[in-house]
């Protein structure tokens, strides 16, 4: 508790002394610090590069200087503590923008200088609870992240084991792996640490085997249970010692370093890995990638494209009298040219497709244009979490105790349907819920596979 608490005060303390160096610049009448907060080491040189020269130019001439912090795997927990204290920076990514609306801490854009130019720029892009709340366009939804199984090349070709397209074919070059291993090298592992396994490590996997990932967007209804044989191939990776040890207590980040030191056979990657694994944690061994194993390779779905890199700007800008300079720091990272950079320096997917990339370079890192091709990939829509209420577990929590073995698979998933189904009508009897926002008739069509 003593150092929890120390933690939160340091962290409280350096948010402040960031955010005093920048007013009294600002007070000084010549220049105004805008505060920017991000969570992607990745592409953190792109970032950089835009910034230092949008400073030296632009920013220059109208007096605007660009504080940019990039955090680890604590950043919404630092975040969550800068606005419980009233100190958040100006702009800040977010994938909790619904939760920051209902509290008044983050301003729709269209009340921005340029803001309703933006949104029309992007019509199309947006969805409810994806960039958008309550029908208020909060952020410019600026790339897309895929997923596919990336996996140690040399190490498949030193035992002579083909590139998984099943289930049963990656349990079996799992094994294969971990025996040669000798307790060094496994073949799988999953962050249970991480924040948002629930979704690169189990909702979006297993898509392509079942069409969708927990919510069903045909029926505007939770389906948990769907994602039972996806679980049990899990138990039985676990069951069959493959599992990389202490998944656990294992971070995202942990579990990267392990793969590039040709410690795990396998992984569930995603886009913004192969920055990862060539700036980060410089990958040792030639690695390759390919589309996620699944339950029936003659019966699969499109890959989940997950919509991202939500910049949102606090509220507070309108009472520092700082709109304008905002603006334009929230232009230059949502713009074309930025975008274009992140693109062919293998770092990110537009998901504003050729309006970005034909601006760009072709990408040098073959990886990367492994996961930019989009044929067999669908853009997520969400789910409505932010506008229910459920008693109870949540299904991160429950997701964690299967696969660590401590519920009984079928009992769990079963109690989060009632539950998460009853959060839905009971949120759409009390008005706050519109589930036509998140039911697609078309969306068996969307996720067909192309062959």
């Amino acid at each position: 508790m003593k150092k929890s608490l120390y933690l939160v005060v340091v962290l409280l303390a350096v948010s402040m002394s960031l955010y005093s160096a920048g007013e009294q610049e600002a007070e000084s009448g010549d220049t105004t610090v805008v505060r920017v907060w991000a969570n992607d080491a990745h592409n953190k040189p792109e970032y950089t590069s835009t910034i230092q020269e949008f400073m030296d130019n632009e920013g220059k001439e109208l007096g605007i200087k660009i504080d940019h912090q990039v955090y680890g795997g604590d950043y919404y927990n630092s975040l969550d503590i800068a606005i419980a204290a009233g100190e958040e920076p100006h702009v800040f990514k977010s994938r909790k923008s619904g939760q920051y609306a209902e509290m008044g801490k983050i301003i729709p854009l269209k009340e921005l200088p340029g803001g309703q130019e933006l949104i029309d720029e992007t019509a199309g892009l947006h969805m409810e609870d994806v960039g958008m709340f309550n029908g208020e366009v909060y952020a410019i939804p600026i790339r897309v992240t895929t997923q596919n199984l990336i996996y140690n090349k040399e190490l498949f070709n030193e035992l002579n084991l083909k590139v998984p397209e099943s289930w049963a074919d990656m349990r079996e070059a799992a094994k294969k792996i971990t025996e040669a291993g000798k307790g060094r090298v496994y073949g799988f592992a999953l962050p249970l640490k991480y924040a948002n396994y629930k979704y690169y490590f189990v909702g979006f996997p297993a898509a392509p085997s079942i069409g969708h990932q927990f919510f069903n967007h045909k029926t505007g209804r939770f389906d948990f249970m769907s994602l039972s044989p996806y679980f049990d191939f899990i138990q039985q990776m676990i069951d069959d010692g493959s599992m990389f040890p202490g998944i656990e207590n294992l971070d995202f980040d942990t579990m990267r370093a392990q793969f590039a030191a040709g410690n795990i056979g396998m992984l569930i990657g995603n886009s913004f890995d192969v920055g990862v694994l060539y700036d980060q944690f410089p990958a040792q061994m030639e690695w390759g990638v390919a589309p996620i194993p699944v339950m029936d390779p003659n019966n699969r779905y499109k890959q989940v494209g997950n919509p991202g890199a939500f910049y949102v700007i606090s509220s507070k800008v309108k009472e520092e009298g700082i709109e304008d300079e905002v603006m334009e720091v929230y232009k230059k990272l949502v713009s074309i040219e930025h975008l274009a950079k992140t693109y062919e320096n293998g770092k990110d997917i537009p998901i504003r497709g050729e309006e970005v990339t034909s601006h760009a370079a072709e990408p040098s890192r073959e990886q990367f244009k492994a996961f930019a091709d989009l044929t067999n990939v669908y853009i997520k829509p969400a789910y409505p979490e932010s506008k229910i209420r459920v008693e109870g577990e949540s299904y991160s929590d429950v997701f964690s105790k299967i696969i660590t073995g401590r519920v009984d698979t079928e009992k769990a998933l079963a109690d989060l349907d009632e539950r998460y189904n009853k959060a839905i009508d009971e949120a759409i009897d009390n008005g706050r819920l519109d589930i036509s926002q998140y039911i697609d008739p078309n969306y068996d069509e969307k996720v067909k596979y192309v062959r």
